[in-house]
């Protein structure tokens, strides 16, 4: 059924294009050999798309077994190619499940072909890799072994590093680290089979988290957001400096579209978010009160910001410099000129989305849920399309007329959610404005407070310099 996949990656590939802004990889993907891929699991079904679509070969994934209770659902996935595993938390298993499983996932790398696997075993906040459990290296070791170690076998650490985890339009990093021979672990597993087991899955939960951004504690997530905002491209342009990744062409066409901004140095954007998660970290350790402080003065901020109806990043152009006047023209022009636009994607896309929208919502489990929406997303969508197709040719009988009009719908549909972006951002900007003029001391007031915590947070950035400095000539 490998055709099957190969159609499924083909499709995905597109929409994955389609959903993500920019997504970039990083790192050496090997292109022969049996492989385990142990990827950390921050987004549901969306984190087995993204894999699928950058990894050119074909990927075996080991799935929950509650996946495969839909009859249709389950066909398909076997269908792809993907093994059940069974889970203490599901409930009792089939008869030998997952030693089936085990069996399975070793005629795979026997044939020398790549496994799947999200060794956390559940969905994991976008910050914070869990602790894994042993079946990536129970799976390599015990492979190798019953070959007698000429397998082969490597497991391959994957980091999936998403901007924003539940947004349209976001960008997403896929880091690739050093595969790990499991024969390396040969002489160990002769002397004790579970103490290298355990070696093998430490090795791999290290490099995971250094792969993913990954938040030590996961009270810390809302934290590193707002230390990102507030000091994030300082500390990129300061540590890693800033990479234009586009050619010419691709700045000018960018510029005039709108998107100006997708190609970023995205592996030096989650180093730094790293940087700052290590360094709250560290504080969280050695000085629990400072942070702590720091963490209310941030609630108090952003609760002040939210008040205000303010975004973050109010203060980045000077609200002196900002002409009410010329922002509500701007604010008209772009409204009035491109709302035919924008329209015309509201319009043809409005009701399958709520369709399918409601058609996800009907379960309460995000896994399931993922894969509803996917699933509903092509019925309704597809069902629409044709409707309008079918529409089209039956007024003009022209294929011409019918593959220019549906080539149009998904184009401006996104079209509309960055026109309405865009009032957004018109409108913040007269916010700030108006602010500036009618309640100015407090606009002054928020200001002030930024700074001081910019202040704090220089100083915390100062200590941790000198304790990493310290460390690392040690």
């Amino acid at each position: 059924m490998a055709w099957i996949y190969t159609a499924a990656r083909r499709v995905f590939r597109r929409a994955v294009d389609f959903y993500f802004l920019d997504l970039q990889v990083v790192g050496e993907i090997p292109e022969d050999g049996p492989l385990l891929l142990a990827s950390n699991h921050p987004n549901s079904i969306m984190d087995t798309l993204v894999l699928g679509a950058v990894f050119p070969r074909t990927i075996h994934f080991l799935a929950r077994s509650g996946l495969f209770a839909n009859p249709l659902v389950g066909a398909g996935l076997r269908s792809a190619g993907a093994i059940p595993i069974f889970r203490r938390q599901d409930g009792p298993s089939d008869p030998g499940g997952n030693q089936n499983a085990f069996r399975a996932a070793f005629d795979v790398l026997r044939r020398g072909d790549v496994i799947g696997i999200f060794p956390e075993g559940q969905n994991a906040p976008v910050r914070h890799v869990r602790d894994i459990k042993t079946g990536v290296s129970r799976i390599a070791l015990e492979a190798e072994h019953e070959s007698d170690w000429s397998l082969g076998v490597s497991v391959v650490p994957v980091g999936l590093n998403y901007e924003e985890r539940d947004q349209f339009l976001t960008r997403v990093l896929v880091r690739f680290g050093e595969p790990i021979p499991a024969a390396r672990f040969r002489e160990q597993y002769g002397d004790d089979s579970r103490e290298a087991v355990r070696a093998l899955t430490d090795e791999v939960q290290e490099s995971m988290r250094s792969l993913a951004v990954h938040v030590h504690d996961e009270e810390h997530t809302q934290l590193l957001g707002a230390v990102d905002a507030l000091v994030g491209e300082r500390l990129q342009d300061e540590l890693i400096g800033q990479i234009d990744l586009r050619s010419l062409d691709e700045r000018l066409l960018q510029r005039a579209t709108g998107r100006a901004r997708e190609h970023q140095d995205l592996e030096g954007r989650f180093k730094v978010r790293q940087w700052i998660a290590d360094a709250i970290a560290h504080f969280e350790r050695d000085d629990p009160e400072v942070l702590e402080r720091l963490q209310r003065q941030i609630h108090r901020y952003e609760a002040h910001l939210s008040q205000l109806r303010l975004r973050a990043d109010f203060a980045e152009r000077p609200a002196k410099t900002l002409s009410a006047r010329r922002e509500a023209l701007k604010l008209t022009a772009y409204a009035l000129f491109l709302a035919p636009i924008a329209m015309w994607g509201l319009v043809h896309n409005f009701v399958p989305y709520r369709l399918a929208r409601r058609f996800a919502l009907r379960t309460n489990e995000e896994a399931i849920r993922a894969i509803r929406a996917l699933v509903g997303g092509g019925l309704f969508f597809g069902l629409f399309y044709t409707l309008y197709g079918l529409s089209v040719w039956a007024g003009t009988e022209s294929w011409i007329a019918v593959v220019l009009y549906l080539g149009s719908l998904p184009i401006f549909g996104v079209w509309f959610l960055r026109y309405r972006q865009r009032l957004g951002l018109y409108a913040h900007r007269m916010l700030v404005r108006t602010l500036f003029r009618t309640r100015r001391r407090l606009l002054r007031a928020l200001l002030l407070e930024r700074e001081q915590l910019l202040i704090q947070i220089e100083e915390l950035e100062r200590q941790y310099r000198e304790v990493r400095g310290t460390s690392e000539e040690e």
